[in-house]
């Protein structure tokens, strides 16, 4: 966001152990995690992230200008909504209803 930047990010990935599976989506205990981020590495955007069972905060590094507030659009392409689909089960044409009818209600309620 800092400087333009489309490419060149590098990303920093931390495993984090120990934390039961129902806090993982507790409010408090993200900011705390975000808290300690920023303090520890000055990491100003993570995204939380479960794989395979295991806990993991993302953040990524402009090469450019060295910001860590970046921004992600993730494009909900034809490939990645039939791979949603395959492991959801829901069929690609429910999927795609089900978004725009929630981004249609995300719009009404901010404006954007």
């Amino acid at each position: 966001m800092s400087c333009g930047s489309k490419s060149d990010f590098e990303r920093q990935v931390f495993w984090v152990g120990g934390v039961p599976k129902a806090e993982r989506n507790s409010d408090s205990f993200q900011k705390l995690i975000v808290y300690h981020l920023k303090e520890k590495y000055g990491l100003g955007s993570v995204f939380f992230k479960t794989h395979q069972n295991k806990f993991y905060v993302d953040s990524a590094k402009c090469k450019r200008c060295a910001s860590t507030m970046i921004e992600f659009d993730i494009e909900l392409s034809d490939e990645v909504l039939a791979e949603i689909s395959r492991l959801t089960t829901i069929p690609i044409k429910e999927l795609k209803s089900g978004i725009e009818a929630h981004a249609k209600g995300i719009t009404k309620t901010t404006g954007n």
